[in-house]
């Protein structure tokens, strides 16, 4: 007699399931997939991104002079395909245009601005809450904790607006793309590896910390460049379909994707990491002394 068809379906899945296990960075990785809850944090730190980010991008191109913030913002175009032409002329179409700096600056005010920036470091709290999830680190709580989430958020977007000057220079002098390509991998990677750091507030060593911050910077690079060529047709066809929504609906998913890949490699870059100490006959864990600073609590989320 034939087995029914749900029968061998959980009869496959339990020998793919048993093979997986039997690799032991893999059976890591799917174990860690399970813990972290992937797609449930990856969502909530895209949220924030929307609702707490973009308003914060907004306020620094008012207050901050043009030349400081063209690049990143050109960068960030170009990777969420929101600088396509054809996407230009269905925003125009519009019935009412962005304001200008000083026009946001007025309406803003300062309080305002403050009040932008202070709510941002909700977006910095959700990547500190990842990372901590990743390496089973006691969430930080109190003023300290959100002052550590917005220092590293305000330093992360000036690291990342230095990172676009230097890519557009390197493009401006021919460089080979591979060459591009490894200096901005070079130059992520230290950037992560100073951001896990400080989310982490110093619960890991940096010895702790070099792996996954390697392979971090090899998947945010490879995501960004691959979303540069995938993003902008769905960008332009997301905006025809939907009007002024599409944008919306087309940066949640460049931010939805972009979180999933920083939790995703910060999974693969501590496994990894683990096996090589384990394999040199080093501690796994990199566990420096109690957080310097501030007292830890257990996570809300």
């Amino acid at each position: 007699m034939v087995p029914p068809l749900r029968t061998r379906a959980r009869t496959l899945l339990a020998r793919i399931r048993a093979r997986v296990d039997a690799i032991p960075i893999v059976g890591r990785i799917v174990e860690e997939w399970r813990r972290v809850e992937v797609v449930d944090r990856a969502m909530v730190t895209a949220a924030q991104g929307l609702l707490a980010l973009v308003p914060l991008v907004i306020v620094l191109v008012a207050y901050l002079p043009a030349d400081l913030t063209k690049a990143g913002l050109e960068r960030f175009a170009d990777i969420t395909g929101l600088a396509d032409a054809s996407l230009d002329r269905a925003v125009s179409a519009a019935p009412r245009s962005l304001a200008g700096a000083e026009d946001v600056r007025d309406r803003i005010g300062l309080v305002g601005a403050l009040v932008t920036v202070l709510s941002a470091s909700s977006f910095a709290r959700a990547v500190m809450r990842a990372y901590e999830k990743v390496w089973e680190v006691p969430h930080l709580t109190g003023f300290r904790g959100r002052r550590r989430a917005l220092g590293w958020l305000l330093g992360w977007l000036f690291a990342l607006e230095a990172l676009s000057l230097v890519t557009r220079a390197l493009d401006r002098a021919a460089v080979p793309f591979a060459v591009v390509v490894g200096v901005q991998v070079a130059l992520v990677a230290v950037l992560w590896w100073w951001s896990l750091h400080v989310l982490l507030h110093g619960a890991r060593t940096w010895r702790a910390l070099a792996v996954p911050a390697a392979a971090s910077a090899v998947a945010v690079v490879a995501f960004t460049r691959a979303s540069a060529v995938v993003m902008p047709e769905y960008s332009v066809a997301s905006v025809r379909q939907f009007g002024g929504l599409g944008l919306v609906l087309a940066l949640a998913t460049w931010l939805v994707g972009f979180s999933a890949v920083l939790v995703l490699s910060a999974i693969l870059g501590r496994a990894a990491g683990e096996m090589l100490d384990e394999r040199a006959g080093r501690s796994p864990v990199g566990d420096e002394p109690a957080a310097r600073d501030e007292p830890a609590a257990p996570s809300s989320l």
